[in-house]
């Protein structure tokens, strides 16, 4: 028998031969059903023929086999069984006919490939896989389900998918199908063995050419495919990194949102692996243990290491995903905490699944010490130089970050009926850093960070195996692990004076800096930094990501568009469109591999069909998942399909004779795709921009030259900026660079020149600076047009260098306390001030910087902002000023400087002339400087001994009018004075100033004998004033006196505010105002000295005078009345008046004497007092002014010599409201009990050195 049916009914048996129960082969024959990546079936009707027979049960497993070698030559070979499965339903019951005269009924059974067992097993939920093979995934997934139950040598690799993800629910089946699908292959399950191969590794075994004689023309049926020809397709995928970008944004200290100028490729983030080892076991769905000495154990949520075989790669820990080195990557290994000194490897990525030293591309080495390990990075198999040594109740986070310039690195695969596109890997230059954070248990909150290396490597592969542990031996703990893909961007700010540092993007995680946000209603993406991590003013910030758009490819086959034009007279384009394959097409390149791939099945005329033949004109038993040619040039012509189903009637077992019928066509998955074809006459879809130019198959390699990733901002100018590629262009090329990402030259037109900014030959070259935003883009260019996919996008959101100050203005003055100052005031134009960050004052010699204010600084006032600045002049007296005002851009960028000039000149020196001198008083006046004078120094000098020895030397405040002196002899009497203002005194007026001429003002005075007393030119010798203010009146001080009257007096009968009588500065007068209706009667002046009484005795004269004059033309029409009164005493006070009439316009001395009784004691508040005579209510025609007011002892008048009190400041007393004279000067005693001394004043005038009254006076002026 050649056929045999055996069948293990699971009863101890084992195979039990059911070939002879088989119903009749010629009338219902077994049927095996072989359809291409689904379980096989084999369907058979027995009959109980003897007692023997024993009805199989449900799950009794089926082995159909043929011995070929038993056959003639010419035969089908079976190597091996045709069929091995189980029976999976409970058998039907089917009527056969009847013979003997009794019905005869068979049992029909349904029997399924050996899958079934995977089949009914629970996937369950499963990591994604990453970066695996279809082959790797199919064969974990046996594994998976019935370890050891299947062998799986003849499982080949397939196409490498990037992410697969596995439905929980799915059957093993329809994970099968869809990897074969994916890869362009077929699986088939049988005799224990998963076969997993591409289609067409051998040929269908079955001759369809109607040449042949065996050809049986009635048993091939041929159908042509509806809408056969596509030639001209588009394909959509997902969203892709196109274009490089580089964004350049310098902070103020207070932006935190910086907006992109493309939407960003990855800005979300993703975990590709995580752990935290709190199960009681590892999970073998992402792990693979090697542990043969049980080194790795889990225990209370931490992953101990306790030793190892002393060799790597003996005792190890592998991640059954493969990681991608591609994009942003962040591989937390963990926190480690070392036990004890150790050796291995740790977070470990290998290029080999021997994980030896040598193959470890990076990773931390472990280094055992006397009593510490040492941690270096381990790169290319060899160990750096930087090392952190650890230390006791320290743990440790090892941190490995990849940034890759490209996205993707695995490149995912598309299958048609002659193999599969796509799949290749991609180079890329990646950024490896790794970091080891320190942490201190007694702080942990403030870890230290230890870069142990960081540099781009070119040479990484595309796909890594991931060990975490590779112990040699180590002893330690780690609490977690984590391998997350962040947002796809780099970036990187340096502050000012400071190296670049990279800072972390993410989504508001403790340690991240920033985040990518988007508004999709403004279709606007931006750089949004956390408020704690806000840029500072002038730190620069580089954001490097892939603009994203959508993967997309138009691909066309010429030669088939000829064709068709030919055949039907049109241009012959046959489009479609395909918008939703699985996979997903990532990026554009992956779009034209599945335009590809789908063409190679569409731009011929397709058929499908069946063929019924014989096993007798086979070679080998015809299995689906071949490739038949069928020819049959009569009707159609010839063409490949691939076999996608065999069905095999098995009609005689002993010869083998099996009718075999082959569907042929296209693979199952292209008719899904076709189903999802979308005629697309225009290929303008709303959501794309344009229409996408149509590339030829032919042209398809070589159709672009490597994009320029590695393009930076080398340099800023102020007029340009400095762009560097990374590389020269391709040679014989160009760099294009443009405002805008069109009008690229290609390989059938020249490119636009309207939005041409700059064409180079060079590695670098400068871009003009002329705006605050520029985007440039850039492409390299060969001559014949060819350039890169995309481009290079170099965005530079700087400043500009600002405008220069409108203003600066430098002016001296005084502060509140009379000290001399320099007001220096900056002003900016509203308008200017968009590129402004600071402003900065330097001193005259444009380096010293004198000051700095930031924007908030500046106040805003009359539509311009000032900065202004106060500098003390009190010491260096400087009397002229230059300074430079610059402002500056958050870049740091200075602008052309504005320059101020100040001066205060000196004050002239004063010019001194005679005055109205008599007698022995000689009187100068002083000419009023326009400065702001402090204090007027006079000297008098006798002639004979000079200005060294002067006679007299007087300092007063404020510049003075006049200066009277009393000539205590005969002689000629020198005069001269200097002014200082608040930056220092000028010359004497007795030397030259500039071209003012020296000025020496001399007087002679010679004394003469006189018979009697001539009260209007003479006054006693020594006559000395009892009052202050002798020479002048002094301003009142404000809380005391007040501003109104002069110092040491008050008003009476006046109004405080000043209103009817106040003291005049200008001219240290007192006035009384014309034209103001006075509230009371004769106002006045009254002295404030609560002790002048202590320096006078009873029955003593006193002569009060003053200098009077009104500002009419006539004489003054009303009285002034003098009095001496106590406000202690009402009952003392004595009165005289100068009568209404007698006053005139120019200045007067005006005497009364008074005597004071004998026969009462003086009051010690006694206070001198002079008023004028006029009714409330009226008001003065003219108004009244005195200059000076004096109190002599006697009845001389006028007498000049100063009192002690007009040198030293009087103290105030608040309680009796008046200034106290010097306790060292006022009578303790009344004179009369110290005869001759009025207290300590002597020579006070009526000791009179000549009692006769005659001496007289004269001057002389020179």
């Amino acid at each position: 028998m050649a056929i045999r049916l055996l069948i293990d009914n699971a009863d101890h048996h084992g195979l039990v031969d059911y070939t002879r129960y088989l119903a009749a082969p010629d009338r219902t024959p077994a049927v095996l059903r072989d359809e291409m990546n689904l379980p096989a079936r084999l369907d058979f009707v027995l009959m109980p023929a003897d007692l023997e027979f024993r009805a199989p049960s449900r799950s009794a497993y089926v082995r159909l086999e043929g011995l070929a070698e038993s056959l003639p030559p010419g035969g089908p070979r079976v190597p091996g069984p045709l069929f091995t499965g189980f029976v999976t339903h409970e058998p039907e019951v089917e009527f056969l006919g009847v013979a003997n005269g009794q019905p005869v009924y068979g049992f029909h059974y349904q029997a399924t490939s050996e899958e079934y067992l995977l089949n009914v097993k629970r996937l369950g939920p499963l990591p994604p896989f990453l970066n695996q093979t279809a082959g790797q995934i199919l064969r974990f997934l046996v594994e998976h389900l019935l370890p050891g139950r299947f062998d799986t040598t003849a499982v080949a690799e397939g196409a490498r998918i990037p992410v697969f993800r596995v439905d929980p629910e799915a059957a093993w089946s329809d994970v099968a199908r869809e990897l074969a699908e994916r890869s362009g292959y077929y699986y088939r399950v049988l005799d224990r063995k998963v076969i997993f191969q591409p289609i067409g590794d051998a040929g269908a075994d079955v001759v369809v050419d109607e040449r042949d004689p065996r050809f049986r023309p009635d048993a091939l049926e041929i159908q042509p495919v509806g809408n056969a020809i596509q030639n001209d397709v588009t394909v959509f995928g997902a969203v892709e990194p196109q274009a490089f970008v580089q964004e350049h944004f310098v902070g103020d200290g207070f932006t935190s949102k910086f907006l992109l100028s493309a939407p960003v490729f990855g800005a979300e983030s993703a975990r590709l692996l995580a752990d935290d080892f709190t199960g009681d076991s590892l999970d073998p769905t992402r792990w693979q243990e090697t542990d043969p000495g049980n080194h790795i154990q889990l225990f209370e949520g931490r992953l101990n290491v306790t030793g190892g075989s002393g060799t790597l790669g003996e005792t190890t820990l592998l991640a059954r995903q493969m990681v991608e080195l591609a994009g942003e990557l962040e591989i937390i290994h963990g926190e480690f905490e070392f036990v004890r000194p150790s050796q291995g490897i740790l977070g470990g990525l290998y290029d080999s699944a021997a994980l030896a030293a040598a193959n470890c591309l990076v990773g931390f080495d472990v280094a055992p010490m006397p009593d510490a390990t040492r941690l270096r990075a381990r790169v290319r198999g060899v160990v750096q130089p930087l090392e952190v040594i650890t230390q006791a109740n320290h743990h440790y986070v090892l941190v490995t970050r990849l940034s890759a310039d490209q996205p993707f690195r695995v490149q995912q695969s598309f299958a048609s009926s002659d193999g599969t596109r796509g799949g290749s890997e991609l180079a890329a230059r990646v950024q490896v850093t790794l970091e080891v954070r320190d942490l201190d248990l007694a702080d942990p909150t403030l870890p230290a960070v230890t870069v142990l290396y960081a540099a781009a490597l070119d040479d990484l592969p595309a796909v890594a195996l991931y060990a975490p542990i590779n112990s040699a031996d180590l002893h330690l703990a780690v609490n977690f692990l984590q391998i997350a893909r962040p947002v796809q961007a780099r970036l990187v700010t340096q502050k000012p004076g400071e190296p670049p540092r990279t800072r972390r993007l993410g989504f508001g995680i403790a340690g991240q800096d920033a985040t990518i946000t988007s508004d999709p209603n403004q279709n606007q993406w931006a750089l949004e930094f956390y408020p704690d991590t806000i840029p500072e003013t002038g730190e620069r910030i580089t954001l490097y990501y892939r603009e994203a758009g959508r993967a997309r490819a138009r691909v066309r086959d010429a030669a088939s568009i000829a064709r068709e034009a030919a055949l039907a007279g049109d241009d012959g384009v046959r489009a479609a469109v395909l918008r939703d394959l699985t996979p997903m097409p990532r990026t554009s390149a992956e779009a034209e591999a599945a335009a590809l791939a789908y063409l190679s099945d569409h731009t011929a005329p397709r058929y499908e069909g069946r063929y019924t033949t014989w096993s007798d004109f086979t070679e080998q038993f015809p299995r689906s998942g071949r490739l038949v040619e069928v020819r049959n040039e009569s009707r159609y012509p010839t063409f490949r399909a691939l076999v996608r189903k065999v069905s095999s009637e098995f009609r005689e077992l002993v010869h083998e004779r099996i009718l075999h019928t082959l569907e042929f066509g296209q693979p199952s998955r292209i008719e899904q795709m076709l189903r999802r074809l979308v005629p697309a006459p225009e290929l303008l879809q709303p959501e794309e921009p344009v229409a996408l130019p149509a590339v030829d198959v032919a042209e398809l390699e070589g159709r672009f030259v490597p994009e320029s990733a590695g393009v930076t901002l080398a340099g800023v100018a102020p007029t340009h900026y400095l762009i560097d590629m990374g590389a020269p262009p391709p040679a014989q090329g160009i760099f294009e660079v443009r405002r805008s990402d069109q009008g690229w030259s290609s390989q059938t037109s020249d490119g636009s020149t309207q939005n041409l900014l700059a064409t180079a030959s060079t590695q670098t070259f400068v871009v003009p600076r002329s705006a605050r935003r520029h985007v440039f883009f850039i492409r390299p260019v060969l001559p014949d047009g060819t350039t890169s996919r995309y481009s290079s996008i170099v965005g530079i959101h700087y400043p500009l260098v600002p405008p220069a100050p409108e203003a600066v203005v430098v002016e001296f003055g005084l502060d509140a306390r009379r000290k001399p100052i320099i007001t220096i005031r900056v002003t900016i134009g509203e308008e200017n001030l968009q590129d402004v960050d600071r402003v900065e004052l330097r001193d005259g010699d444009n380096t010293t910087v004198l000051a700095r204010w930031t924007f908030g600084q500046l106040q805003l006032e009359d539509d311009a902002y000032h900065a202004t600045l106060v500098l003390d002049n009190s010491t260096a007296l400087l009397r002229e000023k230059i300074v430079f005002a610059y402002t500056q851009n958050t870049l740091g960028e200075y602008s052309a400087p504005t320059s101020g000039t100040g001066a205060q000149p000196e004050p002239a020196k004063p010019q001194l002339t005679p005055g109205n001198s008599v007698g022995q008083i000689v009187e100068i006046r002083l000419d009023r400087s326009p400065a702001e004078i402090q204090q007027t120094q006079i000297q008098v000098a006798d002639a004979a001994t000079g200005f060294d020895e002067p006679e007299q030397d007087v300092t007063f405040d404020g510049q003075p009018e006049k200066f009277s002196f009393v000539a205590p002899r005969s002689g000629d009497w020198m005069f001269r004075a200097r002014r200082r203002d608040a930056l220092g005194w000028t010359p004497w007026s007795n030397e030259p100033q500039g071209q003012i001429p020296a000025q020496l003002l001399v007087f002679s005075v010679r004394f003469f004998r006189a018979r009697e007393l001539d009260p209007s030119i003479g006054a006693a010798v020594n006559a000395q004033n009892l009052l202050p203010n002798s020479d002048f009146f002094l301003p009142g001080i404000s809380g005391q006196e007040g501003t109104a009257a002069p110092r040491y007096y008050g008003l009476v009968n006046a109004a405080p505010d000043g209103s009817e009588m106040s003291y005049l500065p200008a001219t240290n007068e007192v006035e009384w105002r014309a034209g103001v209706s006075l509230a009371q009667a004769n106002p006045g002046l009254q002295s404030r000295l609560s002790n002048l009484g202590r320096l006078l005795n009873p029955g003593e004269p006193l002569t009060l005078s003053a200098a009077l004059r009104h500002t009419g033309t006539a004489v003054f029409p009303h009285p002034v009345r003098y009095a001496l009164r106590s406000s202690a005493d009402p009952t003392f006070a004595l009165s005289g008046e100068i009568a209404a009439g007698t006053i005139t316009a120019a200045y007067q001395w005006y005497s009364v004497t008074f005597l004071l009784p004998a026969d009462r004691p003086v009051p010690a508040d006694l206070s001198v007092e002079i008023t004028v005579g006029i009714e409330a209510g009226q008001s003065l025609a003219s108004a009244l002014r005195c200059d000076k007011l004096v109190l002599n002892r006697g009845h001389r008048p006028a007498a000049f010599s100063f009192a002690p009190w007009d040198i030293l400041a009087l103290p105030w007393n608040s309680s009796a409201q008046a200034y106290d004279l010097p306790e060292t000067i006022v009578a303790s005693t009344p004179r009369s009990a110290d005869a001759g001394g009025a207290g300590r004043l002597m020579g006070t005038g009526t000791e009179d050195l000549d009692p006769d009254f005659t001496e007289r006076y004269h001057r002389l002026v020179v």
